[in-house]
């Protein structure tokens, strides 16, 4: 008994394999696309909260006023960040009758490193009391 097949009525419907073969080479590009765009992200906010710690230790450090007003630099380690402050004070006379002023103006220097090896520096200019007139 021979069998024999009608392929005039056979369904059309689906896909061919090249079809699914091209349609998942697009799903893969679309998916390497967004996985490299999370990597970055992640990356980046990675080195941000890095970043946001130094900082934040930069600002302790400024609050602390660790030389007070006079010449000079300190150094240490304050939790895992190594820091010096450098404090240089600019004589000036600007008292009201021209003698010497009850302020004295300083320039700051904060720098920072990280264990990472990241370094932040911060420099500023500030108003510190003086000695009274």
């Amino acid at each position: 008994m021979s069998r024999s097949i009608d392929l005039s009525g056979a369904s059309t419907a689906g896909f061919t394999l090249v079809e699914a073969l091209a349609a998942l080479a697009v799903l893969g590009a679309g998916l390497a696309a967004v996985g490299a765009v999370t990597h970055v992200s992640a990356s980046a906010a990675t080195n941000a909260e890095r970043r946001f710690a130094l900082v934040e230790a930069a600002s302790s450090l400024f609050e602390t006023a660790l030389l007070g007003g006079a010449n000079g630099a300190a150094r240490g380690v304050s939790g895992a960040y190594a820091w010096s402050e450098d404090v240089e004070v600019y004589p000036f006379s600007a008292g009201p009758d021209g003698g010497a002023s009850r302020w004295r103006l300083q320039q700051v220097t904060i720098t920072l490193r990280a264990p990472t090896g990241e370094v932040l520096s911060v420099e500023t200019v500030r108003l510190a009391p003086g000695a009274p007139p």
